[in-house]
């Protein structure tokens, strides 16, 4: 089956001669006086036929490029109809059977997805929940070119690796283990995995500092500036008077007293009349009652 062209192309004419170099020359002429033509009143009536030959001319030059286009495009166009005609008979056959080698095609993959799946399983074993076999598929192996024993001589080494790698995550004891695990089984990077570890580690000791350094601070007194201990007086007044004998006295240690605490505490005893001193204490340090300190 093989298509002829029974036409002989050769005899139709290579070109379609007029008087092409004629009418060009005197339109050159006759065009010139047009580039600089201004219409006025008086010219007008002339402007206007001037406009109706040109465009006589050129309706007549174009029709005839129309009639020469459709008394070749006619033979043309009945071709290609009856080609067009004889490519549609023809698709039909391929595209049906484009479909079945498409159908072929696609289930050879899944037999042999399903041969690459079981040779998985059976050698990642207990891992399979945790390395599911997304984790080491390679699109090139869907390419029919690529044989099912160098599959899975690809997946033996992959196996081998991560489960080499997880023994070593978990030989560790890590208090962040699967922190660690998760990593790993999203990039399968051991050096990921390894600067996660880092990472977590570092952050852990910092914290554990701080949490040293809070202790530290919320046990440790904290004195004065001066490590004064104090003695506050409260005297009462009647009639504008003080009254010494009615002063009930206060020993009082203030520890952590700021320089804001100091001032308000300034301004408290101004405000109440407090009169306040350092509490009397023996050689030892040890502080002497109010009653002997005031017997002394």
């Amino acid at each position: 089956m093989k298509f002829t062209l029974q036409t002989d192309l050769a005899l139709l004419p290579q070109s379609i001669e007029f008087n092409f170099d004629m009418l060009k020359s005197e339109l050159s002429q006759r065009l010139e006086r047009y580039n600089n033509l201004v219409v006025t009143e008086d010219s007008i009536r002339s402007a206007k036929e001037d406009r109706s030959d040109l465009n006589r001319l050129k309706g007549d030059v174009d029709q005839a490029r129309k009639s020469v286009k459709k008394t070749y495009m006619a033979p043309y166009e009945s071709f290609e109809s009856r080609v067009k005609e004889l490519t549609a008979m023809i698709q039909q056959p391929i595209d049906a059977i484009d479909t079945q080698v498409k159908n072929f095609d696609e289930q050879e993959k899944k037999d042999k997805y399903l041969v690459i799946e079981q040779f998985y399983r059976n050698n990642i074993g207990s891992l399979i929940d945790l390395v599911p076999i997304d984790m080491v598929l390679n699109p090139k192996w869907g390419n029919k070119t690529v044989q099912v024993p160098a599959i899975q001589r690809e997946m033996i080494e992959s196996i081998t690796k991560i489960k080499n790698d997880i023994s070593i995550i978990q030989a560790m004891r890590l208090p962040c283990e699967q922190q660690v695990l998760d990593v790993y089984l999203r990039t399968q990077d051991m050096s990921a995995a390894l600067s996660e570890k880092n990472r977590i580690e570092e952050q852990a000791a910092k914290l554990k500092v701080l949490e040293s350094e809070k202790k530290a601070a919320a046990s440790a007194p904290i004195s004065t500036p001066d490590a004064e201990v104090e003695q506050i007086s409260e005297t009462t007044f009647h009639n504008g008077s003080p009254q010494f004998e009615e002063t009930k006295t206060i020993d009082v240690r203030f520890f952590a007293t700021t320089e804001a605490f100091r001032r308000e505490m300034k301004a408290l005893t101004q405000k109440h009349n407090i009169h306040y001193g350092s509490v009397p204490s023996d050689n030892e340090g040890r502080i002497i009652p109010w009653q002997q300190s005031r017997t002394a």
